[in-house]
């Protein structure tokens, strides 16, 4: 028994262990990336304002504007070093230098987890599972691979995760440093690295925390002034920049999703549990992006992937699980009441699938030492895995048939448009902002404007139709999808067709129903048609 005055000392765990696990997930990210070689939207995005700053133009998506136009420090600034430390003259070679930084943090965070469950003395098999579903997850896989921030936020976290186990001395210090990183990586990281600090104060045990939640709170405060250390700079830095420390990304997605106030709030959290079975934001935390919204995959996966979201957000209910377990389910519990709250994307739920991968891990532990058969159990980890690895596969198969047709498709117009300018000053009203504004390099005038200060200043004062907006912003081009320019005012339709004339159709539809296997295809056909429009003049 450890004494409740000292700090747990299970066995040092092996080092072949998370040393392996590392090789196996960075070989699984790179294979993902050469199969697929997917470039997501918004790292176009991102790399514009990186490019940018590589050529001395400054931290701007437009030059001469300064417009906080990404959300991520670490993802603009380090995709720009690379650029500008190898001359800017190959944005192949900047991604995939930053692609070997983000498949070594995927696997890192792997290792981690790994290292976290060995730490707590879990048997093999389920510290097994929890490694498999961070390492299979189709979402934390593709967007480690694909340009985004995301494998850094997945290290930091389960670093910080780690952290919690390892400081006996309770200096904070580390524990601070990984939340800076966090906040570096994406600023909402206090809501994770927030959640979880919440969890283990409740839950863990005095093993773990010699002098007890005391002495935890006081760690909390001095890792809480190391992470405002490090990271004020940034956040001075953009505020004097930009004239405001709040990413624009956040301005232009929050005008449509207001948070609700704290009666709701605590009222959603309350409640989940209960309400964790029906359809709602946890079935997008383990399956691929946008299955749901779009279709074209079995059903069965959405109520497979439910049925582990439910065992990990019920577990802090569990006295026989450990006190990280349920410290966690708390951890993803709030982590889900918040993405509920705001504009969820794909990107912002492998943090989450970490969470339910490591509760599932100790549930599992837990099982094993409670029921003489392990039979249930291990059938339930087999099956979680399978699962999980079935879906990257299919995944896989996907992103490569939308990276060789819609991607392609989607630059394609960028280069159009670059190419038919009147001039450098063109503006575009679109959606799709990343491949388009990069490759044609104009003025973007972007729906809901990510980096158009001017769209959501109409916003606010027009609201969300696409031709009211148009008329207020007069752009040179436009680039719509069919149906998204619709309005029932003839008048508004008739100023329309007066003033811009269609000019070219972009239409990869054959393409798409060329491909007989294709997991989620209505997800590709949504942009599978474009047509510009042209300002009359």
């Amino acid at each position: 028994m450890t004494s409740s005055n000292a700090p747990h000392q299970p066995p040092r765990p092996s080092r072949v262990g998370p040393g392996a696990l590392f090789v196996l997930a960075a070989a699984i990210a790179l294979a993902f990336a050469l199969f697929t070689d997917q470039r997501w939207e918004d790292y176009y995005i991102t790399f514009r304002v990186s490019k940018n700053l590589a050529l001395g133009l400054g931290l701007v998506f437009q030059a001469g504007e300064k417009v906080h136009s990404f959300t991520s420090p670490l993802g603009v600034l380090l995709p720009g070093i690379i650029s500008w430390a190898t001359g800017g003259h190959s944005d192949e070679l900047t991604l995939w230098i930053f692609r070997s930084l983000t498949i070594s943090a995927f696997a890192g965070a792997v290792a981690t987890v790994w290292s976290i469950t060995r730490i707590l003395g879990w048997k093999p098999f389920p510290s097994a599972v929890a490694a498999g579903l961070v390492m299979t997850d189709a979402k934390s896989v593709s967007f480690s691979v694909n340009g985004m921030e995301t494998a850094f936020v997945l290290l930091f976290l389960a670093l910080s995760i780690r952290q919690l186990l390892v400081d006996p001395g309770r200096h904070g210090r580390s524990l601070g440093c990984c939340w800076a990183a966090l906040l570096w990586t994406r600023p909402d990281g206090f809501m994770f690295f927030g959640g979880i600090a919440a969890g283990w104060w409740i839950f863990a045990p005095k093993s773990w925390s010699p002098g007890g939640r005391r002495a935890l709170t006081g760690m909390y405060l001095k890792a809480g002034i190391v992470c405002a250390a490090l990271y004020l700079p940034w956040f001075l830095w953009a505020w004097h920049y930009y004239g405001s420390a709040v990413p624009h990304t956040v301005v232009a997605k929050g005008l449509r999703h207001p948070l609700p106030g704290w009666p709701s709030l605590v009222f959603q959290f309350v409640t989940l549990p209960m309400r964790s079975w029906v359809s709602g934001r946890w079935d997008y935390i383990l399956l691929p992006s946008y299955a749901l919204d779009f279709g074209g995959w079995p059903h069965f996966i959405a109520y497979l992937g439910r049925a582990l979201v439910l065992i990990a957000l019920l577990a802090y209910l569990l006295p026989k699980a450990d006190g990280l377990t349920r410290a966690l389910s708390v951890a993803l519990a709030v982590a889900v009441v918040y993405l509920a709250n705001v504009q969820p994307y794909p990107w912002y739920f492998p943090p989450l699938a970490m969470l339910v991968a490591l509760v599932v891990g100790g549930v599992l532990e837990a099982a094993l030492k409670v029921v003489r058969r392990p039979f249930f159990p291990t059938a339930i980890g087999v099956t979680a895995i399978a699962f999980s690895g079935s879906l990257l596969l299919a995944s896989s198969w996907q992103l490569r048939q939308q990276r060789r047709i819609i991607e392609g498709e989607r630059q394609a117009i960028g280069e159009w448009l670059r190419a038919h300018r009147s001039s450098p000053s063109d503006s575009v009203f679109l959606e799709p902002l990343g491949y388009i504004g990069y490759y044609s390099q104009l003025k973007m005038l972007d729906y809901p404007g990510l980096a158009a200060p001017e769209v959501v200043a109409a916003r606010r004062k027009i609201g969300e139709n696409r031709l009211e907006l148009i008329a207020a912003l007069n752009p040179r081009w436009i680039v719509q999808r069919p149906g998204e320019l619709v309005t029932k005012d003839p008048n508004l339709n008739s100023w329309f067709l007066g003033h811009y004339d269609p000019v070219q159709i972009f239409n990869v539809a054959d393409k798409i129903a060329a491909v007989s296997f294709l997991p989620g295809r209505p997800y590709l056909q949504f942009d599978q048609r474009f047509l510009i429009w042209r300002r009359k003049d």
